[in-house]
Order: structure tokens, then sequence, then C-alpha cells
């Protein structure tokens, strides 16, 4: 299996097949740990399904025509991190929070990390199925 180092890394590649698979070790390029879920690395599968949408975290589109999709299953985890957000108390994780809460997975954040917002977040994407959030510690603050 081929590596890439980043997501933005990732948007770059061109899948050769369908099913091709390739794993990220982080979602920036500063960020390091064997811990993929809160690292936002993870292995991604490209698929040539052209109604895919990209969220920055689970579907990655490098074109219109792929996407690489992350590889996770009905007892997966996701984590802010795997859309972007850095939790580092400075920048605006919005977007990224909103992401991860919005999944049929449950989600849970990076212990310690506080994370800014400058709008709603939202957590409830309108299924009646329950899901767990587990804030882990995590500080969520209004710009």
């Amino acid at each position: 299996m081929n590596t890439c180092p980043d997501i933005a890394t990732l948007r770059t590649l061109i899948p050769a097949t369908a099913g091709e698979s390739i794993e990220v070790v982080s979602y920036y390029p500063d960020w390091h740990g064997e811990d993929k879920l809160q690292s936002g690395g993870g292995v991604f599968i490209a698929s040539n399904d052209p109604g895919l949408i990209d969220d920055a975290g689970i579907y990655i589109k490098p074109n219109s025509q792929w996407t690489w999709i992350r590889v996770l299953n009905s007892h997966s985890l996701v984590s802010p991190n795997m859309f972007g957000a850095r939790g580092n108390g400075i920048a605006d994780d919005t977007r990224a929070l909103s992401a991860a809460f919005l999944t049929a997975y449950d989600t849970v954040c990076q212990q310690g990390a506080t994370y800014m917002t400058s709008d709603t977040v939202r957590i409830k994407n309108g299924t009646p199925n329950k899901k767990v959030i587990n804030l882990n510690g995590a500080t969520i603050k209004a710009k």
C-alpha cells in the first residue's frame, strides 16, 4: 500500500483504478503520532462514484471523477481532527466539528483540546439514530 503524508497531498493524487488504497499519515503535515484517530490519518480507498461529495474528512475528492473514501466500519469512531480541526484554541474549528458530529459515526474529541467556533456547531443530522459524542476533556469555545 502506498503512503501519503497528509490530506492536502491526497487531494493531488489521482487514483489509477477504483479500489486502490493509500495510507494517509496525518491530516496536516506538522501532525505526527501513532493515533490515527487524533492525527487525522487513516486508510483511504479510491472510488469513481461521481455522486460522492467532499466533506474534508471521510470523502476527499482530487477531481470531479475520483473520490478517496476513508475506510471505516460500523464500529468506527471519528474525530473532529479527521475533518481538519486543530483544537489548538486559535484556529476556527466550526466546520470540522459540525462535519464530525453530523456523521453516522460516534465521535470522540482529542483529549484536552480547545476547539474554537465562529458559528453554530450542528450535532444532529435529522435522523432518529442516536450517537455518542465524547468530548474527552475537550473544550468548545466561541471566538
